[in-house]
């Protein structure tokens, strides 16, 4: 790791090959190591395959760092310099645009919170036991979940970044504080670490410079308040407080974060092929990760485990080697992704956040099967920026000017992209 650390010149800010590289190692690499201590994991017949499945998954995305390391498109110096560049009309129309989505994701919060049937966030402190239920309420059991979760997770994250890019930051704060508010009244703690990740790049981008001590102590911080999350949502099965109950909580969230990823590679390869042929041999109308979880909790037991990109890759075609080629090629994916997307001639507001918006990107890759994640992070940067280029385009129209800013190919998709995301919201909206 420290050789990407190098190569990459993170010592002024992080890259996102050393953060891709350095997620895996504590949530795979390390989570290996500390589950090699139980006796009933080591003495696992596929624990030589998990240790091959993480040595691999290591090497390609090492690989894959260095091909890109001396890459423009991931640089924090080319978009600093794109960041102290004078503003121009596309800049200034793009302003008022995130000016207008801003406004409209404080509404769908509020609306949010005024349909959702129950209040994981109160439920947290009066009833604890019932905590469990209520999420299920405002997540899975909430028809209109899915319509909210894709702004919460996705869009209104890009949009207070690019306020913050464009210096309007107080509104920018507004719109954090409500995103805040409406990921813990999901009741999920993950998205919470993924706005502080956020969070901690936007800053380090805006001085010009990452500054990785206050990194540690807010990450401690932070993992402080995940252990108080853990100790309120579990309080109903302890006595009292007591330093007892504080240490089950953080053994609990350090389980929760070092022992998932290998536990998961290895529901997988008790899955594959033994109680499942590959999926490559026989098709299924479950994804691999569902096959995983009624294979471990029952077949009439719907749900899905954590789908890690690697592991999803062998559950497709029962060859670790096969897996990494193909791990490999999608870390290559990604981090030209930054690159293809300039194509479309965003703002310069728009194409920093989506700059920042790939540090997430990088470490929910190792924590999920990559096209998911990977074309909502594409689809979310042409939503704002097809909004833009609507809007301009309807308001030109009316004064009897059509001309935009922009090639005939960057407006097309991401002006398709946009009207094909608002007709899905749309369609889950009035059909549930």
């Amino acid at each position: 790791m420290s050789g990407i650390w190098k190569l990459t010149n993170c010592r002024i800010f992080p890259s996102p090959q050393f953060l891709m590289i350095l997620g895996f190692f504590l949530y795979f690499y390390l989570g290996v190591i500390l589950n090699s201590y139980d006796p009933f994991f080591e003495k696992n017949k596929h624990f030589y395959d998990i240790v091959t499945s993480v040595r691999l998954g290591f090497c390609s995305i090492a690989l894959a760092s260095i091909i890109t390391c001396k890459w423009q498109s991931l640089s924090f110096d080319y978009y600093r310099r794109v960041y102290l560049q004078q503003n121009t009309v596309v800049d200034r129309w793009t302003l008022i645009n995130l000016k207008v989505l801003g406004w409209i994701m404080v509404l769908l919060v509020l609306v949010y919170l005024v349909l959702i049937p129950e209040q994981p966030l109160l439920v947290m402190f009066t009833n604890p036991s019932q905590l469990v239920y209520a999420r299920e309420a405002v997540t899975a059991e909430f028809k209109y979940f899915g319509f909210f979760s894709n702004f919460f997770y996705n869009i209104m994250p890009l949009i207070w970044i690019s306020l913050f890019i464009a210096g309007k930051k107080k509104f920018a704060m507004i719109l954090i504080f409500m995103n805040f508010v409406a990921i813990l009244s999901t009741g999920q703690k993950s998205p919470v670490v993924y706005m502080l990740i956020l969070s901690l790049c936007t800053v380090g981008f805006l001085k010009g410079q990452f500054n990785y001590r206050k990194t540690i102590i807010y990450s401690l911080l932070g993992f402080i308040f995940l252990i108080g999350i853990v100790y309120v949502q579990n309080s109903h099965l302890f006595t009292g407080f007591s330093l007892d109950s504080l240490l089950s909580s953080m053994n609990g969230l350090i389980r929760r974060i070092f022992f998932v990823g290998p536990d998961t590679f290895l529901s997988y390869f008790k899955t594959f092929p033994s109680q499942h042929p590959f999926l490559i041999e026989q098709a299924s109308e479950y994804s691999a990760h569902s096959l995983v979880y009624r294979t471990i909790y029952g077949n009439d037991v719907a749900g899905t485990v954590n789908s890690t990109s690697f592991i999803f890759f062998y559950g497709w075609f029962g060859n670790l080697y096969i897996s990494a080629v193909l791990y490999f090629f999608v870390c290559i994916l990604l981090f030209s992704t930054p690159y293809i997307l300039r194509f479309l001639h965003a703002s310069k507001y728009v194409v920093i956040a989506n700059y920042i918006a790939i540090f997430l990107l990088v470490v929910k890759f190792n924590i999920t099967d990559w096209y998911t994640i990977y074309f909502v992070y594409f689809l979310s940067f042409c939503i704002v920026h097809g909004f833009t280029y609507s809007s301009r385009f309807m308001y030109m129209f009316f004064k009897g000017d059509g001309k935009y800013k922009g090639t005939f190919f960057s407006v097309i998709i991401t002006t398709l992209l946009f009207f094909y995301y608002l007709q899905g919201q749309l369609r889950i909206l009035l059909l549930g």
